[in-house]
């Protein structure tokens, strides 16, 4: 048994107090009392302190009552909204093109930064890729890390050039196969064709629809020919990226497989909208806590402390004649 207001039985034993000096007459002034007939002294104090010790267990069951006690009848689980979401970024050096200012990955971790600010109960990881994939942060709450490893760490440069979108989407299955989040999606940003890897984009999409993970997809890319900084002896030089390099058609393929949907951002606010739609589309449920069910015993103690007490001072009036 446990007590769920430990600290009001202070009250009980206050009015315990206040009752037993009313009981024992230490502040009542001086009265005219008729002497009762047959009835001697000492059975008359006899019957005071029975009736009094009846007096201080109503009381004790009152404030017992009062301390809330309770008993562990089970468990039950808490739920609060979240999901898991993973996001997969391209790191390839087309993504430092210039059509969206300042590039296509500046404003694409923008975009991650003010989604994950929206979704403060979800857990959120990142896995980042080019001609390699890379798990640079795993599923997790924190939403200042989460923001710190974007800010800090989502740059091209060290998995090699190309781009492998099939191991990227393999490794973000591996990472969310035991997830206990009800829903489960990745969010792909890409702006090339997936040339290499051990695993071809359509079969990890599939691996992921047999896990329950969408994907949702999106081409990040400008309509016209785009400018790609190159550094060089002479300095910055500018190498010039084709436009419509993006797969389109491979990127529909596995949003359509997973259950998700693909989008094509080719300026800043369309990605913005697309980051708004997605998350519209992403709500859900998850266990986050175990809280305890208790069956409360406070009214039992309270109606036998109550009927006690009510008991003792109707003997008070009747059998000791006090005028209350």
């Amino acid at each position: 048994m446990t007590f769920s207001s430990p600290l009001l039985t202070v009250c009980a034993v206050i009015a315990l107090m206040a009752w037993s000096l009313s009981f024992w007459r230490v502040f009542k002034k001086s009265e005219i009392v008729y002497p009762q007939r047959s009835v001697s002294k000492r059975s008359t104090t006899i019957l005071r302190v029975v009736i009094f010790l009846l007096g201080g267990i109503a009381w004790l069951l009152i404030s017992f009552s009062l301390a809330g006690p309770r008993e562990s009848i089970g468990h039950a689980k808490s739920q609060v909204e979240a999901n898991d979401i993973m996001f997969v970024v391209d790191l390839s050096r087309s993504m430092l093109a210039e059509d969206f200012k300042p590039n296509r990955l500046e404003v694409a971790k923008q975009q991650i930064l003010d989604f994950i600010k929206l979704h403060p109960t979800d857990r959120i990881g990142i896995i980042v890729y080019a001609e390699k994939a890379f798990t640079l942060l795993p599923l997790t709450r924190d939403l200042d890390l989460i923001s710190r490893t974007v800010r800090n760490q989502v740059k091209p440069g060290f998995l090699g050039g190309g781009t492998n979108i099939g191991d990227a989407i393999g490794l973000g299955v591996a990472r969310m196969m035991h997830s206990q989040a009800k829903k489960r999606s990745m969010i792909l940003l890409t702006d090339g064709v997936s040339i290499m890897g051990s695993m071809s984009p359509r079969e990890a999409a599939t691996e992921a629809s047999n896990a329950g993970i969408r994907i949702f997809t999106i081409g990040i890319g400008g309509k016209k020919e785009a400018r790609i900084p190159v550094n060089s002896k002479y300095g910055t030089r500018y190498q010039i990226l084709p436009g419509g390099s993006i797969d389109i058609k491979t990127l529909g393929l596995v949003a359509s497989l997973t259950g998700g949907k693909s989008f094509l951002a080719q300026d800043s606010s369309s990605l913005s909208r697309v980051f708004f739609t997605i998350d519209q589309m992403e709500r859900g449920k998850v266990d986050a806590h175990t809280r305890i069910l208790f069956k409360e015993r406070y009214l039992y103690y309270l109606i036998w402390g109550v009927l006690i007490l009510l008991a003792v001072e109707f003997m008070r009036t009747s059998l000791l004649r006090e005028s209350l």
